[in-house]
């Protein structure tokens, strides 16, 4: 199970790489030392851990924990970390850290285009294409005529309102991400004449 305290002094997170948590330790009185850092709220999964030498009781040192599984550059994550020695543990709870780094790789194309037409409007739906971790989509852009519609990450459905009766218009959808945009997704779509 992972840690329990919403706060504690003796742990602090100085930075959050994709690779490593960087925390500031106030080591317990007894040796063997050992540092793992958790992550998530609702179930915390342990992602790292690393045994330490102090370097004495209640004497602060940095500690750099190497993590088992990368966390995305830029994101946002709920992170705790113990400190646990055979006199017990100290826990540190850090919500909404941010991972630091640039994200570098542009997001893959939305999978699953799909558009309903209405006589004066189209609902455009598409699928998350996120297959590697660091290339996200942290959202979406929807054109028409001209028009350019931004939506966030989690949203996934756009309606476009004020077409035509039994007019065709082209639709595009591309991911996009701080690292650029995707190849759009390029549909046509006619409205109905009733």
């Amino acid at each position: 199970a992972g840690p329990s305290s919403a706060a504690a002094p003796g742990i602090s997170l100085a930075r959050l790489q994709p690779t490593s948590a960087e925390l500031l330790v106030a080591c317990p009185p007894d040796p063997p030392t050992t540092v793992l850092v958790y992550e998530g709220a609702d179930e915390p999964r342990l992602i790292g851990h690393l045994g330490i030498e102090c370097a004495g009781v209640d004497r602060a040192q940095t500690v750099v924990v190497p993590l088992d599984e990368a966390l995305v550059a830029g994101s946002t994550v709920d992170l705790s970390a113990t400190v646990s020695s055979d006199s017990g543990e100290i826990n540190a709870w850090f919500p909404a850290s941010v991972v630091d780094g640039a994200v570098t790789v542009p997001p893959a194309r939305p999978t699953n285009v799909r558009v309903t037409a209405g006589r004066r409007s189209a609902t455009v739906t598409w699928d998350d294409p996120t297959v590697d971790p660091a290339a996200r989509a942290t959202g979406y852009r929807v054109w028409r005529r001209g028009q350019v519609v931004e939506v966030p990450a989690g949203t996934r459905r756009v309606v476009l309102r004020g077409l035509r009766p039994h007019r065709c218009y082209l639709v595009r959808v591309a991911s996009i991400n701080a690292a650029g945009a995707s190849r759009s997704v390029t549909t046509i779509v006619r409205t109905r004449t009733r």
